[in-house]
């Protein structure tokens, strides 16, 4: 019913959308010692796994305590008929990782220990790595929450999680960066100027019109969280796991205000005013329930009016909201779940992949995470290892624990080198087609979620969408660095790291063929990546065949894998991409990436080598300035022959013509012969008059110059200087 047309327009507050549903009358919060039968039920259960805290927690938000005494109770054996003792009302959800067991939907007060995701899963691809330069704060660690049990010596594992977290202001820090980054829609906001359409880019998460319209209808799930922090405190929440978005909008359809007013209203009312360093104590949970039960009271007085006053719809569709909440965890053989983190990350994959807008990024982010965790469970990685892969330390406690350069771009390498290369590359494979229900994990589906972690530490660059697109593209995952046993060359120093890297790789004579290998893999990554992140190697070229050189453009097209693979099989392709990774590395306007020739041929009169230094008119060593310079050292051949293809006739000089008409000859026998294998497969009526192929005598004239066409080559064909045939290689 619309309850607002039954109302005047001059009755109705412009400001407000049309009112759909009045909010509910709810009673005061009941006192606390009327909880506990609902609490000992609660803890009596079979299937929860909670501690006295973790029960406090469940149920002192709850608005109908019969209805959660209902929901959780499961009689004592002996008691009751014996239909009643098989009804157990906790929902099972099934995951990946085991079997988690929630209290049916719901009404929680939300002011009562309700706090918002601050580990913010579907906002990982936004969350700084500690690797970046300047990360800034970062969210949480945490992990599930396990116990001692004095009395057996045995660890017991809850359904619970367990934050560590420095002190309260950093608690209320997280709950703010929660808030504002579940608010934005998943796409750069910064570049755009205007106020509108940086408030319009809050329309895919903000629910507030709609919850002021009707309140919360779908529940939230919420988990039991304990916040531990440094001064070994600790206090315990519930925590959003699904339904954030719905979450943050209510409190900024409660406040009426901005995104940081709703932020802190949540922070001063959930856990305590900024600046408080103490631990929360009865008379605050009192006070706090005080609150609560006259903002209801305020609620029933409004609804007895004829017109629901703004006040009353804010505060009454804002304070309840339906949620359920997870009370339990079990493996399939009925012990507690060790891994809750794997529960939840697939249950909130599980609920939003398919059915609600998700941006590839937040899933290849948090998939890759969960496939690190599967490794570390598995021991193909340390508990060190992961820490690095997940960005929860700097580079320099990189190169305390590993002794690699301390710099983010051997971290983005060391992803590579831990899940591409010899012996595990197999394994990892496995468990990333398994994670994201690949058919086929070949190297494009596997660089396009492998990137996202990656270049964790170049979020923050402008440019980090057109990195990630050079990995779906394949990135550096060339037949060198996959599948072959490479390793990372350790040292304090970045640059002579390269330079070693670098004499390994061009003398095969003084290194065993392995560390010949493994140098070419190690260089083709660092100096991959390195061109993928400073814009010389992308994804995003405007035309196939650039004509000129210019930016966004190559003289022909190849995948970022594939123009990698040229360039690791000369020296001076791999003398390139060190040049190209110590430029990246020394971030000085004095060290360019500089060209080398790749093939030996003569150049104004003078022979050059493979490797050779490319001299400009001033007798400089040439720079590179734009992918075009890259392209056209790696193949100078391809090069010259897509250029000569792509003009006219009439551009062409005499000294150029033979490039071009060898170049039209190829390219119009390989459109023939594809043109005759199409009408080949095409079905055909022998009772008819014309083929496929077209009337007799038409197919006789084409015969005619192909065979004339083949005399003439036969008749100039050069004499055989020996060189073995590539023509039946297959590129």
């Amino acid at each position: 019913m619309d309850f607002a047309s039954d109302f005047p327009d001059e009755l109705i507050d412009p400001k407000l959308p049309a009112l759909l549903r009045r909010p509910a009358p709810v009673p005061n919060p009941e006192p606390v010692n009327r909880l506990r039968s609902a609490r000992t039920a609660l803890l009596r259960n079979s299937h929860t796994s909670l501690d006295d805290d973790g029960a406090n927690a469940v149920t002192i938000g709850a608005v109908d305590i019969g209805l959660l005494h209902a929901l959780v109770d499961e009689p004592v054996a002996g008691k009751g008929t014996p239909a009643e003792r098989k009804i157990n009302l906790l929902n099972a959800r099934q995951t990946a990782a085991g079997t988690l067991y929630q209290i049916g939907a719901h009404l929680r007060y939300l002011d009562l220990a309700v706090l918002p995701d601050i580990v913010a899963v579907r906002a990982g691809h936004r969350q700084p790595s500690q690797m970046a330069i300047n990360p800034g704060s970062l969210p949480p660690e945490y992990e599930t929450l396990a116990s001692k049990d004095p009395a057996t010596d045995t660890i017991r594992h809850h359904a619970m999680f367990e934050i560590r977290i420095r002190d309260r202001e950093a608690l209320a820090d997280a709950v703010h960066t929660s808030i504002r980054m579940t608010l934005q829609l998943e796409k750069d906001r910064e570049e755009k100027e205007d106020k509108k359409a940086k408030d319009s880019d809050r329309a895919a998460n903000d629910y507030t019109e709609s919850i002021l319209q009707q309140g919360v209808k779908e529940p939230i799930t919420l988990f039991v969280v304990r916040v531990v922090f440094a001064d070994g405190t600790s206090e315990t929440y519930l925590m959003a796991g699904d339904g954030n978005s719905r979450l943050a909008s209510m409190w900024l359809a409660r406040t009426g205000g901005d995104v940081d007013q709703a932020a802190e209203a949540c922070v001063s009312t959930v856990i305590g005013p900024r600046g408080r360093d103490k631990k929360r104590r009865p008379a605050d949970r009192r006070e706090a329930r005080k609150r609560v039960g006259e903002m209801a009271a305020r609620v029933r007085l409004g609804l007895a009016e004829a017109v629901c006053t703004e006040a009353t719809r804010r505060e009454g569709h804002t304070l309840t909201v339906p949620a359920v909440v997870i009370v339990g965890a079990k493996t399939d053989d009925g012990l507690p779940v060790s891994d809750l983190l794997a529960c939840r990350d697939d249950l909130v994959a599980s609920l939003h992949v398919n059915v609600t807008p998700w941006v590839s990024e937040a899933q290849y982010d948090q998939g890759m995470r969960r496939v690190y965790r599967r490794a570390l469970k598995e021991k193909l990685i340390s508990t060190d290892y992961y820490r690095v892969l997940c960005g929860l330390c700097s580079a320099q406690e990189m190169h305390e624990m590993f002794s690699f350069p301390p710099h983010r771009l051997w971290s983005a390498a060391l992803h590579q080198q831990v899940v591409l290369s010899a012996p595990h590359y197999i394994r990892f494979r496995e468990l990333i087609m398994e994670e994201f229900v690949l058919r086929q994990g070949d190297r494009l589906q596997v660089g396009a979620r492998l990137g996202t972690m990656a270049l964790a530490a170049y979020r923050k660059d402008p440019h980090h969408a057109v990195m990630l697109n050079a990995f779906k593209d394949g990135g550096p995952i060339t037949n060198l660095v996959w599948r072959q046993h490479w390793s990372l060359t350790k040292g304090a120093n970045p640059l002579d790291v390269l330079d070693q890297i670098l004499d390994r790789a061009l003398n095969d004579q003084e290194f065993t063929k392995d560390e010949n290998i493994s140098a070419k893999a190690e260089l083709t990554v660092l100096g991959g990546t390195a061109a993928i992140i400073d814009g010389l190697l992308t994804r995003e070229r405007g035309s196939k065949k650039g004509t000129t050189r210019a930016v966004l453009k190559t003289p022909y097209r190849l995948k970022t894998h594939s123009l990698l693979s040229k360039l690791a099989q000369t020296s001076g392709g791999l003398k390139m991409l060190h040049s190209i990774a110590k430029s990246h590395v020394a971030q000085s306007a004095g060290v360019r990436p500089k060209l080398f020739h790749t093939m030996s041929t003569e150049i104004n009169g003078r022979i050059v080598h493979d490797g050779d230094p490319v001299i400009d008119q001033a007798g400089a060593q040439a720079t590179i300035e734009l992918e075009w310079d890259l392209f056209a050292a790696a193949d100078p051949i391809e090069t010259a022959q897509e250029l000569a293809a792509s003009q006219s006739e009439e551009a062409q000089t005499t000294g150029s013509q033979d490039v071009f008409q060898r170049a039209k000859l190829a390219k119009g026998a390989d459109e023939a012969f594809q043109a005759v294998k199409a009408l080949h497969r095409m079905p055909k009526d022998p009772g008819s008059a014309l083929s496929v192929f077209g009337s007799p005598e038409s197919l006789n004239t084409i015969r005619k110059k192909l065979t004339t066409t083949a005399d003439v080559l036969l008749l100039n064909m050069p004499v055989n200087t020996g060189l073995a045939s590539d023509l039946d290689e297959d590129e």
